[in-house]
């Protein structure tokens, strides 16, 4: 038995933890690099920690880590020493981990753009944002130390090379379209939109249905090349509506545009998902301070009882007056059928049927007052809610055209909710004047076909991609969602305003059917007024031109062809000859390419097949009285 005196300390190395040997050696590699590049431990971890919270892929993340363990060195004979880089240093701990390597480029990008102390600044604020607080033991000065470090071992990737080929491409796109070229697309930054830009970056790369959009020009080339240094694959760039470079996702979308006295912004958007009914689910919450619907109220004083009870939900103090002054204005609702004694000066109302009907049904649950905003324009509407329920267009959820098809608002409990914020709308453009009509479309030029090319149904003007996003704002007073609708097609892209597409269903008229084969062709004479269009540009340009749009089959391009300010006729059960001619007679401007409706069958071309057609005629004219064609008439008594 060994004395007191000589008892060693031994350790079973066998039976020791795998991630305690693991850790041992992380630490002695930690060690060893902070006592080669006299940079602060604690930095070093929090720089790795912060590369943790995003993701990197691309051509330089797959080439980080040999340049950062690289150890190449130089002997200068004059001074008999030897230069270069020296083994286990910082750079070759963060190549240990995901987070390190990511973290190493975002530094490279930050190296070049900024001094030491403006990169140290961006790192903690940064750390403010990403990390716990106990995760937080740096100053500006020890993290900007190691951001110097990682950069100067990757400086031999060339940021600044990787910078002017993106601004030259920038620079090729204006050019080639003849625009002006923006003098501001190389601009760097502040520090505090950098530090929200990564913030926003790290937010969309770990969530799959957000988006990070982008619009402008100033700082955009700075910023496209920091994301195509860390995440390419993640990127979009679009330039004036063309798409020049695209990944396999649509996580981070530069929509670069050179128009006047506009100012670069982004914002982190939600994705709605369509086809799904998701909606509801997603968007609306009960609230937990509504008010009791099973309440009973006797006659005698019910409106003072409601309100009673309204007010302590809400926290508000009763005040006979302000009792008093709700009562009027319930009363003077009931006197007028749209209420113009009481929502806004008479001598500005306007009034279009199809709108009209739109925004009465909107107004059930909450009233967009257009006095309240500047030049007296009301903002397009899909959706209303108050403090106890939400109403809102049922293409929100199912964007397409089903033959026969209906027009659909949905009512339920609950209040518009977007994180942790309650909203009172969702509106498809800003309220700045003329924000709406930016986003009309232009007409098609051409054809899509070649010269006297006959048109037969097909599906070649159909989109490739269609985006709906949800964003936040803080309009005139209220909190409004504002939805951005952008659709691609091949290289094109155009961004429209929803609720257009919606009263254009409204007001979309169905063709009368006929005993052709729907697959049949249109031939066309050389000098004919008829265009074949697409999703970008359903309306052909010229006088008493007719665009047929190739969107047969499917219902989500057909719907996304609908405009109300123009006439459009759907084909449907109906060949594209006999529909051409309808549009003729009846003043059509855009035959929107259909699809059969889901009852028709082939009975041949007997009298059982023309007896067919007179009784799916009679059905569409009674079951489908909410379409375009029921509306009008309806009206038309």
């Amino acid at each position: 038995m060994a004395s007191s005196e000589g008892v060693s300390l031994q350790g079973d190395l066998i039976n020791a933890p795998s991630a305690a040997l693991a850790a041992s050696g992380l630490a002695q590699g930690l060690l060893r690099a902070v006592s080669a590049d006299n940079v602060n431990p604690l930095a070093v971890t929090q720089v790795q920690a912060i590369g943790a919270c995003f993701q990197s892929n691309g051509d330089w993340a797959a080439r980080a880590p040999d340049l950062l363990t690289r150890t190449p060195s130089a002997r200068l004979d004059r001074l008999s020493a030897w230069i270069g880089w020296s083994k286990g240093d910082v750079p070759s701990f963060m190549s240990q981990t995901a987070g390190g390597r990511t973290a190493s480029l975002i530094c490279l990008a930050l190296g070049n753009l900024y001094t030491k102390e403006r990169c140290g600044m961006i790192l903690f604020d940064l750390s403010h944002d990403v990390l716990p607080s106990d995760m937080q033991n740096s100053g500006l000065t020890q993290l900007g130390d190691v951001c110097m470090c990682l950069q100067n071992k990757l400086a031999c990737l060339g940021f600044g090379n990787h910078l002017a080929a993106q601004l030259t491409r920038l620079r090729e796109c204006f050019f080639e379209s003849g625009q002006q070229y923006p003098q501001d697309l190389a601009d760097t930054p502040t520090e505090e939109v950098m530090h929200a830009f990564l913030v926003a970056v790290r937010d969309v790369l770990r969530e799959e249905n957000q988006t990070l959009y982008f619009s402008g020009s100033q700082c955009a080339g700075t910023l496209i090349a920091l994301v195509l240094a860390m995440c390419p694959e993640d990127l979009r760039v679009e330039v004036n509506g063309e798409m020049i470079m695209r990944g396999r996702r649509d996580s981070i979308i530069f929509s670069v545009s050179n128009e006047p006295d506009t100012k670069s912004n982004f914002s982190v958007e939600q994705c709605l998902k369509a086809h799904t009914g998701d909606f509801s689910r997603d968007y609306i919450v009960e609230g937990r301070h509504d008010l009791n619907r099973q309440l009973s109220f006797s006659w005698g004083g019910f409106l003072s009882a409601q309100l009673d009870v309204a007010f302590a939900v809400h926290g508000v103090r009763p005040h006979d007056l302000l009792k008093s002054a709700l009562a009027t204005l319930v009363a003077s609702a009931i006197k007028t059928f749209r209420g113009e004694d009481w929502l806004s000066d008479p001598a500005k109302q306007t009034y279009h049927v199809l709108s009209g009907i739109h925004e009465s049904i909107l107004n059930l649950v909450g009233v967009w007052n257009r006095g309240f905003f500047s030049d007296d324009e009301q903002p397009p509407r899909v959706c209303s809610s108050s403090s106890g329920s939400t109403i809102f267009a049922k293409t929100l959820e199912f964007p397409e055209i089903k033959n026969p098809w209906s027009i659909e608002y949905s009512l339920v409990d609950g209040r518009l909710q977007y994180g942790s914020d309650n909203f009172g709308f969702i509106i498809c453009a800003s309220v700045e004047k003329g924000s709406a009509k930016k986003l009309t479309r232009k007409k098609a030029p051409k054809t899509l076909l070649p010269k006297e090319h006959p048109i037969s149904p097909s599906r070649i003007g159909e989109h490739s991609s269609f985006l709906m996003t949800l964003r936040p704002a803080f309009v005139e007073g209220q909190q409004a969602l504002i939805l951005r609708c952008i659709v691609t097609q091949s290289t094109s892209i155009v961004e429209l305003n929803f609720q257009e597409l919606h009263l254009g269903l409204m007001q979309l008229a169905p063709a009368d059917s006929c005993e052709h084969n729907l697959a049949s062709s249109l031939t066309l004479p050389a000098d004919t007024l008829i265009k074949a269009t697409s999703v970008i540009a359903p309306v052909a340009s010229g006088k008493d031109a007719i665009g047929v749009t190739l969107t047969q089959r499917n219902g989500e391009a057909q719907f996304l062809c609908c405009i109300s300010a123009v006439p459009q006729l759907y084909q449907g059960d109906c060949c594209i000859s006999c529909a051409v001619t309808q549009a003729q007679e009846k003043g059509y401007s855009v035959v929107i390419g259909g699809s059969p409706s889901t009852y028709l069958v082939d009975l041949g071309t007997g009298e059982s097949a023309r007896h067919f057609a007179l009784v799916h005629e009679s059905f569409v004219s009674s079951v489908n009285c909410p379409s375009g064609y029921g509306w009008n008439r309806l009206l038309k008594g």
